[in-house]
């Protein structure tokens, strides 16, 4: 190791991603578009829990989120009973299965 590369070291944490990170890259970080070249986003995005832990998401502002809608919108079509998915109505609040949102969606395991 060059002493460039020790004050480098000793000045800077190495990042995870990070090129000068001596050739040391996850699997995330090698994916990349074969069109455009940039990193390709995992399949699961941290918008969606896992159905295990939260069997059901709010409609607002998960669900609305998922499929680009705005708040009166989503709410809207969510009291006509429009989804894509089944909507509960617990309390005052409308929310959906995860599970059956990430069928819908096809990233269902």
């Amino acid at each position: 190791m060059s002493e460039k590369d020790l004050a480098r070291s000793l000045t800077r944490p190495e990042q995870p991603g990070d090129p000068t990170s001596q050739g040391r890259h996850s699997e995330a970080d090698r994916r990349r578009c074969p069109h455009c070249g940039r990193p390709v986003r995992p399949v699961r995005t941290s918008l969606i829990p896992d159905p295990a832990e939260h069997p059901t998401v709010p409609v607002w502002p998960v669900v609305g989120m998922v499929f680009g809608k705005k708040r009166s919108a989503i709410l809207e079509l969510a009291r006509q009973g429009r989804l894509p998915v089944r909507v509960l109505r617990i309390g005052g609040s409308y929310r959906v299965a995860t599970a059956e949102l990430l069928r819908v969606l096809g990233q269902d395991q």
